[in-house]
C-alpha cells in the first residue's frame, strides 16, 4: 500500500511540474473560493464544552486590575459571540477576502491566512484571520481573528482548541499611539 501511495505521489508531483502556468492559477483561484466556517467550528467547540460539563472561568484584565468569574451554561453563547458573529462563511465573506495556504515550519502547522482583496463593507468587521492546522492529525489547533471596532479600536481574538480563548482590545489615539485597553481570557481546559 505504501509503495502505491509513494508512486501516486511521485506521479502527481511529476505531472504538476509539467503543467502550464494557468493550471497553477486555476488551483489558486479554487483555493480562494473555499472558506473554513470559523463560527460553526467555534459553536461546535462550545457544544463540546457543554457536553463535557465544563464550567469555563473568565479573567478580565483592565487597567492592570484582574477580575475573574465563572461562566454559566446559559451565558456561554453570549460570552463567546464575538468569536462567531457576524458569521465567517463563504456566502458572507468570499467576495471580499482571499485565502492563502502554506506550511509554517516554525510552528509545524498548516496555515490558512485570510486577507481582504479590497474595500470591505461596514457590515463586515473582520479584517484578517488565520487558521492553524496540525498536518499529522488534520485538526485545528488555533484560530486568530482581527475584528474592527468603533473609535479606531481593533479586537484580536485567539482561540486555542480545547484550552482557552483570549480577546485583546487595542485602541489607537489621535496621535496614532496604540494601547491595550482590556484583555479577556476564558479557560476551560489545561
Amino acid at each position: 500500500m505504501k509503495i502505491h501511495f509513494s508512486f501516486a505521489l511521485l506521479l502527481i508531483v511529476q505531472l504538476s511540474c509539467t503543467q502550464p502556468n494557468n493550471t497553477v492559477k486555476q488551483v489558486q483561484e479554487k483555493e480562494n473560493s473555499e472558506f473554513f466556517p470559523v463560527g460553526n467550528y467555534i459553536k461546535g467547540q462550545l457544544i463540546d464544552i457543554q457536553n463535557k460539563g465544563i464550567t469555563p472561568i473568565k479573567f478580565i484584565k483592565k487597567n492592570e486590575a484582574l477580575d475573574s468569574s465563572w461562566i454559566k451554561t446559559s451565558q456561554m453563547e453570549s460570552e463567546f459571540s464575538e468569536y462567531t458573529e457576524p458569521s465567517i462563511d463563504s456566502i458572507t465573506v468570499a467576495p471580499f477576502f482571499t485565502v492563502k495556504k502554506f506550511f509554517d515550519q516554525t510552528l509545524n502547522l498548516i496555515t490558512l491566512s485570510y486577507d481582504p482583496t479590497g474595500p470591505i463593507p461596514d457590515s463586515i468587521p473582520w479584517r484578517h484571520w488565520d487558521i492553524y492546522i496540525d498536518p499529522e492529525t488534520n485538526t485545528i489547533k488555533r484560530i486568530y481573528l482581527v475584528k474592527s471596532l468603533k473609535n479606531n479600536s481593533i479586537r484580536q481574538l485567539t482561540w486555542i482548541t480545547g484550552k482557552y480563548c483570549k480577546a485583546i482590545t487595542i485602541e489607537e489615539d489621535l496621535q496614532g499611539k496604540s494601547t491595550i485597553s482590556n484583555e479577556v481570557i476564558i479557560k476551560w481546559g489545561y
